[in-house]
């Protein structure tokens, strides 16, 4: 299993918006456990898209910077789950 970090921000009326440092991915929930599930389904597929196309899954952003308002978050990733 390998950790990612996400960021969350709350936004009023539409719960948190996601963003996956390094990745380059957005994702939203209405809640903090519902984003972070949003955020390891598409982390996890976006890495299985990358290893379909013959790429290297992106390894983890390892120092992202949260601004003001925002919160760190770190989730799990079984890439190998799939395989």
């Amino acid at each position: 299993m390998i950790l990612y970090p996400i960021i969350l921000t709350y936004e009023e009326n539409d719960g948190y918006l996601v963003y996956v440092p390094g990745m380059e991915i957005n994702t939203h929930g209405a809640t903090i456990n519902e984003a972070a599930e949003m955020a390891v389904d598409a982390i996890t597929h976006c890495g299985l898209a990358y290893k379909d196309l013959g790429k290297e899954i992106p390894t983890p952003a390892t120092d992202p910077k949260p601004a003001d308002g925002e919160m760190l978050v770190w989730v799990q990733i079984d890439f190998e789950r799939y395989v």
